[in-house]
């Protein structure tokens, strides 16, 4: 998560593209709830990608050993959505110092 947001930080500042953003005529605050719904998109991506290669290892690795148990997919998908539900907190933390910071906020 950290490389996708120093990644957001870098296409910002880049051609000047946060005073591009800025620009338009939508409110600071809409613009920082954009991009906190953009992170967590990537967190969700990125938690499912992990999700995949791990069950997908699970198999080799069980026909491999020639394991007969099954691997527990419910178990693994509830501590991915754990894993998930426990970043939003990091999330949100983040969006607001960048809010206050920046004094963006949505009644503007």
């Amino acid at each position: 998560m950290v490389v996708v947001c120093v990644m957001i930080a870098n296409r910002e500042t880049k051609n000047n593209g946060i005073l591009k953003m800025l620009a338009l005529p939508i409110s600071k605050g809409k613009l920082a709830l954009t991009k906190f719904f953009v992170l967590l998109s990537f967190l969700a991506i990125q938690l499912l990608i992990f999700f995949i290669s791990f069950v997908i290892a699970g198999i080799i690795a069980t026909k491999i050993m020639n394991v007969t148990e099954s691997i527990p997919v419910l178990y693994l998908l509830t501590w991915t959505l754990k894993l998930f539900t426990t970043m939003i907190p990091a999330r949100v933390c983040g969006q607001l110092q960048y809010c206050l910071k920046n004094r963006c906020y949505l009644w503007d």
